[in-house]
């Protein structure tokens, strides 16, 4: 395995916290690269139909600024579905950016080089210039299904969930309930062409191997 050198995009956004607009766009057309890949076969799929590659997890702690390029590690969330709940996904994970027991590590670390309001400003630009265009709408379609699938992970901490559900009320009108029903019916747990039925696992953290 080649092991590829260079800070993450997260790391260079908390010292180069004014380049949160170029990052955003990477950010960005790294998904629209990713959502141009037809699924493989056997790769498991995602309750939210789709026959295209998603990664679950493509965050800025996720892509390596690596010399030659922009490089996306931590492929263990990877399913088969639409780049809707792709994008938000992402935009779930930095809309609860700042609440407790935050699994991904995402929120102390970018607290750490950018702090009070500043930190909000960063989280809104960021997610400004990834939901560009059509992406915002695309997402917003998707959301209340991805959240179903984030609030059954046991690593979402109840702020976070809180959050996830807002955000789903704000953005849609669902409510999301304690146990991730919306609006009355009860989420399914495996969707058009699941082979395993289940959600794709969480690390506490994004992996670090390189």
């Amino acid at each position: 395995m080649e092991r590829v050198e260079g800070p993450t995009m997260l790391d260079d956004l908390g010292s180069h916290p004014w380049r949160v607009d170029r990052h955003a766009r990477t950010l960005a057309r790294l998904h629209r690269e990713l959502h141009a890949i037809a699924a493989p076969e056997g790769l498991a799929a995602h309750p939210w139909p789709g026959d295209v590659v998603l990664h679950l997890d493509l965050h800025p702690a996720n892509v390596i600024l690596a010399p030659a390029g922009p490089v996306v590690i931590d492929w263990t969330n990877a399913r088969r579905g639409g780049a809707g709940a792709d994008l938000a996904e992402v935009w779930m994970i930095v809309a609860a950016l700042g609440r407790d027991a935050d699994p991904s590590g995402l929120a102390d670390r970018l607290r750490e080089a950018v702090v009070g309001r500043v930190e909000g400003r960063i989280r809104a630009r960021l997610l400004a210039g990834f939901l560009d265009g059509d992406a915002r709408d695309q997402a917003r379609e998707a959301l209340p299904t991805s959240a179903e699938v984030r609030l059954r992970d046991p690593h979402v901490s109840p702020a976070e969930a809180e959050a996830i559900r807002a955000l789903v009320r704000q953005e849609t009108g669902e409510r999301l309930s304690p146990v991730g029903e919306v609006s009355g019916r009860r989420a399914s747990s495996s969707g058009p062409g699941r082979r395993d039925g289940r959600p794709g696992r969480r690390s506490r953290c994004p992996c670090r191997r390189r």
